[in-house]
């Protein structure tokens, strides 16, 4: 039996667990080398060749969707589309006879960033925010974010950003949030119940931590949580159906505020050397043998 992961060739993460759990153990299926692979799927099994090797349906214990359109072509052309829709019918053959772990991509869309944001606030501080069309803000400056984190152009997406509103488009729609000065970036990941929080500390970008590791890396250290944020962050993805997720807080004075659950959040760079059992953890319930719960 094996473990299916439907990605693209320069995933890290899905490298890192391959590495982890063997070769022998996983099926690598890379949508933007889609063209190297032969498909044949009717109404009762279907099968995917690679180069390598061969895989049928009934071969495959665990279908893990990692990050297959994270394309740096974003030109959406018919036969793109439709390749997308078969990548997609084959996690949903499979996810339908409860083979699917940790992501379930249809509620990167169900559960949208809005609708995260409110139900965040019954368990969490979360600044606040407002979401404006044809509409004056009602903040001055602020931070906009991006709702769906597209690629805008060849390689570039939209950063969280400090803006002045005034000065704002308001015929496009924006997506808006309080700025809060922090002192430290927390990252949560969240597996099956289990709490791995990492932070990091005195970045320089102080509104979006991506930008300050492309040009000044820096290590995520391990963040021991209280029990009652980590009771908070359970409540709160079981309330979403979240069996995975990665959260993002900010840290100031001393007081945790919610900004976001990335329901296919990237997490291996936070432990890459398996330094926190991060890496191991991820893998148990990646290989093809081990008990998991499955999506419903």
């Amino acid at each position: 039996m094996k473990t299916l992961i439907i990605t693209n060739s320069y995933d890290v993460t899905s490298d890192m667990i391959i590495s982890h759990v063997g070769h022998e153990n996983i099926f690598r299926l890379n949508f933007d080398l889609l063209s190297d692979y032969s498909i044949y799927i009717n109404s009762k099994t279907f099968s995917i060749s690679s180069p390598q090797k061969k895989i049928y349906e009934n071969e495959i214990s665990k279908v893990y969707w990692r990050k297959p359109f994270n394309t740096k072509n974003n030109t959406e052309y018919y036969e793109l589309v439709e390749r997308k829709l078969m990548l997609k019918q084959i996690f949903n053959i499979l996810f339908e006879k409860g083979k699917a772990i940790l992501v379930n991509p249809h509620k990167e869309s169900s559960i949208g960033k809005l609708l995260q944001l409110r139900t965040a606030n019954n368990f969490f501080k979360v600044p606040e925010w407002e979401m404006i069309f044809n509409q004056k803000s009602q903040f001055t400056e602020c931070i906009t974010k991006s709702l769906s984190s597209s690629i805008i152009d060849i390689d570039k997406i939209l950063y969280s950003t400090k803006v002045i509103t005034n000065e704002l488009d308001t015929s496009e729609c924006w997506h808006l949030q309080n700025y809060i000065k922090k002192e430290k970036d927390l990252t949560v990941v969240y597996i099956y119940g289990e709490i791995y929080a990492f932070e990091l500390e005195g970045t320089f970008n102080q509104i979006d931590w991506r930008k300050d590791q492309i040009a000044n890396t820096k290590k995520w250290q391990l963040h021991k949580i209280n029990p009652h944020l980590s009771n908070s962050i359970d409540n709160y993805m079981k309330k979403l159906n979240l069996d995975y997720g990665r959260l993002d807080f900010v840290i100031s004075n001393d007081e945790y505020f919610f900004l976001e659950v990335n329901i296919n959040g990237q997490w291996a760079f936070l432990d890459t050397q398996n330094e926190y059992g991060l890496l191991s953890a991820m893998s148990k319930y990646i290989h093809p043998l081990t008990v998991t719960k499955f999506l419903k």
